[in-house]
């Protein structure tokens, strides 16, 4: 699933554009777009969570990231019937 390359321009050029009400789309590079979200987890995973990340030496979020690109990694392969 990848997106075009996005066009180029200058920070002012985007904002204005932006300001403007413009389609701003063709400059943003989807892939790396980021949305922060809240998940209401219980506190055993939490806490399993927190001990993983301490087995593995990385914090929590990445933890947490690393499992969903993984799962969504098998996913996809399973959906191809790679996997």
């Amino acid at each position: 699933m990848k997106s075009k390359k996005s066009k180029r321009i200058s920070t002012q050029a985007f904002d204005a554009k932006f300001d403007e009400g413009k389609d701003i789309s063709e400059h943003v590079d989807w892939d790396s777009a980021m949305k922060i979200i809240n998940i209401s987890l219980p506190l055993w995973v939490i806490k399993a969570l927190d001990a993983e990340s301490g087995r593995i030496g990385i914090d929590r979020q990445a933890v947490i990231k690393t499992w969903i690109v993984e799962r969504l990694d098998r996913a996809e392969r399973e959906h191809k019937g790679v996997g």
